[in-house]
């Protein structure tokens, strides 16, 4: 018997190839965990979304080492079929026989009847199969660049945190010019909690504007310089990720100039008087503004969530 096994460098390419890919999925598992463990990840998403990344990655990690049990059995199981097969081959498979026989009476027929067994090959294991399968080896490269993108970018503390001074400008509109302020009698009474989208909102109807305007109101948002006595405070309204990413904001203005050199982005409290200012040129579009009577007005505060 003759045996034809070519399958040993592809079985072997196959495996490598499987504990790459399983390799490659254990560090997105770990990533993921990572990322939910540290603050990486309210850089791309909302903390809504780090329970689902969490057990994303712990699926992703029992995967994995199911994956591996299965590749560790399964080698174990051709180690032993190609034991056996070593074996086997000891064995004389090709045999012929001579067969004297009369075919008649008196005559002995001297032809030799002689018959061997037709070469054989054994069936290869499933990872043969795989393995004698045609496929691009350029492709397994593309998977694991793939597999291991976000490992890398991990590693490389990508994307970096916060919004650059050129792009916050733009979005707030730092460059806006406003009409000459008319600021509404004062009215007396407690200040008032303020939420961005609630003065957003109040900007556009004229009823709403009436309601708040001259009331004192407190806000809590991130400092953004426009001159020495204005600056912009603003919320990133983030609703899945960062791409989709706006900025709720309004203006203030102090008497004062303002001494301290708050960074941008920093968290502060300003305590002030409600009014709206119409936008230079543009009729139909109000701009909550805050205004101070000293700098004091302007405290720290802790960012929120």
């Amino acid at each position: 018997m003759a045996h034809n096994h070519s399958h040993g460098e592809k079985t072997v390419s196959f495996y490598v190839d499987q504990l790459f890919s399983v390799a490659a999925c254990g560090l997105t598992a770990i990533t993921a965990v990572m990322l939910v463990r540290g603050s990486a990840l309210e850089r791309v998403l909302v903390k809504d979304f780090s329970p689902w990344v969490l057990g994303g990655g712990i699926l992703l990690a029992v995967l994995v080492f199911f994956r591996m049990v299965g590749i560790m059995l399964t080698v174990n199981a051709t180690a032993e079929k190609d034991a056996e097969e070593e074996t086997s081959q000891d064995r004389d498979h090709g045999h012929s026989h001579s067969h004297s026989h009369s075919h008649g009476e008196g005559e002995e027929c001297q032809t030799d009847h002689g018959h061997s067994h037709a070469e054989h090959s054994h069936a290869a294991d499933p990872a043969e199969d795989a393995g004698h399968a045609d496929h691009d080896h350029g492709a397994s490269i593309w998977r694991y660049v793939v597999l291991l993108l976000p490992f890398t970018l991990f590693c490389l503390d990508l994307p970096k945190k916060g919004f650059s001074r050129e792009y916050m400008d733009k979005q707030l509109n730092n460059g806006q010019q406003l009409d000459p302020i008319e600021r509404k009698k004062a009215v007396e009474g407690k200040p008032i909690q303020l939420q961005f989208n609630e003065l957003s909102r109040a900007a556009i109807f004229p009823q709403s504007r009436d309601k708040f305007a001259g009331r004192k109101g407190i806000l809590r948002g991130q400092y953004n310089k426009i001159n020495d006595k204005e600056f912009a405070l603003f919320k990133m309204d983030i609703k899945c990720c960062q791409a989709d990413a706006v900025p709720i904001k309004a203006r203030i203005i102090c008497a004062e100039v303002i001494q301290n050199n708050w960074k941008m982005g920093e968290w502060v409290e300003v305590e002030g008087e409600i009014q709206f200012v119409q936008v230079k040129d543009k009729p139909n579009e109000w701009v909550p503004v805050l205004f101070l009577d000293k700098e004091s007005q302007i405290k720290p505060t802790v960012p929120e969530n």
